[in-house]
This record gives C-alpha cells, structure tokens and sequence, in this order.
C-alpha cells in the first residue's frame, strides 16, 4: 500500500491517497475439451487503475484475432478460444500489471480429444418387400430378408409362431445384412407361413413369407364320351387349389385353345367340339402360389357329336 500526504507546520494534512498493485481475486482453471469446441479462461483482478492484462501461451503473447478473443467487464477478463486445434494445448499465463507493480498466473490446456457425435441408434428396419416363395417338393428352398439397423442385430425364424431351430435339414445366417434360412429337401408339412423376426435394443420388427410348395405332379387326366374330363391332382402343393384351366387342340392344328380357366370342379364338360375331329386335352391347376404345369392325355379323342357345356 502506498501513503501520500503533504503537510505544513500547524496545518492539517490536505490529502490522503492509497495505491494498490494487482491482484488475483479468481485464477483461471485447467481446461481439458474436445477438438472443434471452444474454451475459455476468465480471471478476476483487483487493483488501481489503469491495470493492463497481456496473455500469453507457452511464453508468447496472444494478440486478438479471430480464434483468440480477449475482453473485459469491469474487472473480469476472458481469454475465448475459438474452433480448438491441437495446437491449442499448451501453458497459458495471464499477467496483470499497473504502475505500482504487476501479478502473474498460470492454468493449462491439456490434451484434446477429438470431438465425436455417436450415430444415433436406429431400429432394424426390412428396406426389401417380401415376397411368398415357392419350391417343389424335394428341393432345397432358401428364404432371405435384407435389414437395416444399429448392430448387434438378432435375427430369429419363426414357423406357425415357434421359433425354428436348427437341425440336419435346416440351416440359418445373418451377414452383411442379409437373414437367410435354407431348408433341404422340403415336403408338404414345410408350407406355411414363416416369420424373420430382427431386434435390436430399439425394437423388434417383423416380416412373414407366405410358403406353399408348387404343384409338381398329376396322377390322371380322364376324357369320357368325348367330352368330360375328369382330373384327380395328387397334390395341392401345401396351397389349396383355387381353379383349374382347361385347354383343348385340334390334332391338325399347332395352337392350343383355352376353353375355361375358372373350373373349380374336378370334372369338366368340354365344348364345343367339331364331329368327327380328333382332339387332345391338357388341364393345369393354380393356387396362391401360381400355376402349375399342363397335364395332357397320351390319347386323342375324337368327337363323335358336338356336345355343350352343363
């Protein structure tokens, strides 16, 4: 502290007047952050004015720029760096001084980590339609599903709402995305529906395939007084049969002419017929799956009157 008085014999004193050098009231802290952000040192000086600050790092001065922004309220002082690099970490010292004397203090940038925003968790999300699938008995049947979503992913088969477990006939994967399940050698108790199910700790969606095997075989195809045809299908393919289309050919002509492709019965009056032509027929059958192969008779027929429909 510093005294200034001036006297006079038998005269009080005129004037009185302290000065004080500058001191730290708050000291900057250590700041450890992240690449890209931005950090701030602040400080709080008491003393006379006028009272200079200077910052300096590792021994340098800081002048103001647009990384390095310096100001003052009243008697707190800021130091805010802007957009951090590595380059940033290092000692910083602040010095506050005035014409009575001067302070010093010291704080650190450590090291800065790169600054990282995690990609926000996404359900598992099948970005592909699935479509009913088909397989003769017999065959080895693959079913796979494309999904999208935050790993790990959990990817279960479902059948008539049990799970699926794998067995000599029956095979599982899940890799780059894709969920396949490989049945071998399918019969008719493998039609059904089949569930993919894939979780992940956000939610559990789910895709089902509609499974039915393809009709494969005919047993008999039957034309009676030239005109009824009986059919017997020795599989329906694991897929109730919907209808039956039946065709008929003129043995001297090529082409084939469709006749009816609604019949539901198994038993089909054919016409009309031209008397006295020779003719062959064929009938295919169809369920939600789609059409089976033709099945022809071996024999023509010849049409003896011309019948119709009944």
């Amino acid at each position: 502290m510093w005294l200034c008085s001036s006297s006079l014999d038998n005269i009080e004193p005129l004037c009185f007047a302290e000065a004080f050098p500058p001191t730290f009231l708050t000291r900057p802290e250590p700041i450890t952050t992240f690449v890209g952000k931005s950090a701030k040192f602040l400080c709080t000086v008491s003393g006379t004015p006028v009272i200079d600050i200077t910052w300096q790092k590792d021994g340098t001065t800081i002048s103001p720029s647009d990384h390095h922004k310096i100001s003052k309220v009243e008697n707190k002082h800021v130091l805010e760096i802007s957009l951090l690099t590595a380059s940033d970490r290092g000692v910083y010292t602040c010095k506050a001084s005035n014409k009575f004397g001067a302070d010093i203090c010291q704080t650190e940038m450590y090291s800065l980590k790169n600054f990282h925003i995690p990609e926000p968790k996404k359900p598992p999300v099948f970005d592909q339609p699935l479509q009913p699938a088909a397989a003769e008995e017999g065959d080895t049947l693959q079913l796979s599903c494309h999904v999208q979503g935050s790993q790990p992913i959990r990817v279960q088969w479902l059948k008539a709402g049990k799970e699926i477990r794998a067995s000599d006939r029956c095979n599982f994967s899940f890799a780059n995305g894709v969920a396949l399940l490989e049945l071998a050698a399918v019969t008719k108790s493998d039609s059904g529906e089949y569930v993919c199910k894939a979780s992940n700790r956000i939610q559990i969606p789910f895709q089902a395939f509609v499974l039915a095997l393809q009709i494969t075989l005919w047993a008999d195809l039957l034309v009676k007084h030239f005109s009824l045809a009986i059919f017997n299908p020795s599989s329906n393919g694991g897929s109730p049969i919907t209808n039956y289309i039946v065709e008929k050919r003129d043995v001297r002509r090529k082409g084939w002419q469709t006749v009816d492709t609604t019949v539901k019965d198994t038993k089909y009056t054919v016409s009309p017929l031209t008397e006295g032509s020779l003719y062959v027929f064929r009938v295919a059958a169809e369920n939600a799956i789609g059409q089976s192969d033709y099945c022809e008779i071996e024999d023509s027929v010849l049409a003896k009157d011309t019948f119709s429909k009944f």
